[in-house]
């Protein structure tokens, strides 16, 4: 017999009657394997999208404003519902996947204060869960396995103010030669200590080609 289909949720199948404009972000989606919650949210690089002006153009404008506004307010609720899943499933773990890299020193921690919302969020679900969580991203293109919600971690200036060790996040490689793929491995029977290729049930492993 084959597996059965894994059941994918998406914001858009969860009409929100008081924000109505959440259900325009279907590639927000979450769903569970091996007792983990995995959950993608639309999260920008270049300061969370819209806060390099589009195109050049002199000013911010009202589609503009309406897009950060709608998409980040959407992204936070999606964020809610996953670690709501979580804790209702007592999962062994929450996966986090998502383009920009929050903590991208390139333009300093002025550029990236966009971001602020989304590490608050996912610093207290976080604590409040427990459990390890892995944030996956791309954006600056350089592998990087770190705890930038780490007090000691030199990234924190980035984000000041926090200190959860049952984070961890992935950049994932794409900018050099040569190519290179994340093979990611979830176990929920394993709780590995943070090293640089484990945390909690979560394994990884640079593929080279």
């Amino acid at each position: 017999m084959g597996s059965r289909p894994k059941r994918v949720l998406s914001q858009a199948e969860l009409p929100n009657w008081v924000h109505p404009a959440d259900s325009k972000f279907v590639e927000n989606v979450l769903w569970v394997q091996s007792r983990v919650v995995f959950v993608t949210i639309n999260l920008p690089g270049g300061s969370n999208n819209d806060n390099d002006v589009w195109y050049g153009a002199p000013t911010m404008s009202a589609a503009q404003a309406q897009e950060i506004a709608e998409r980040t307010a959407a992204d936070l609720r999606w964020l809610d519902t996953a670690f709501a899943v979580a804790k209702l499933i007592r999962a062994k773990g929450v996966l986090i996947l998502a383009q920009a890299d929050m903590w991208d020193p390139e333009k300093g921690a002025a550029h990236q204060a966009a971001y602020q919302p989304f590490v608050q969020s996912i610093a207290s679900h976080t604590s409040e869960l427990g459990r390890p969580v892995l944030l996956i991203n791309g954006d600056s293109h350089v592998y990087r396995s770190d705890n930038p919600l780490s007090a000691a971690d030199p990234l924190n200036y980035m984000h000041p103010g926090y200190d959860v060790p049952s984070f961890h996040r992935i950049v994932v490689h794409g900018s050099t030669l040569p190519l290179e793929w994340l093979k990611l491995t979830v176990d929920p029977r394993v709780n590995a200590p943070v090293a640089d290729t484990a945390f909690g049930p979560f394994g990884w492993t640079r593929m080279i080609q």
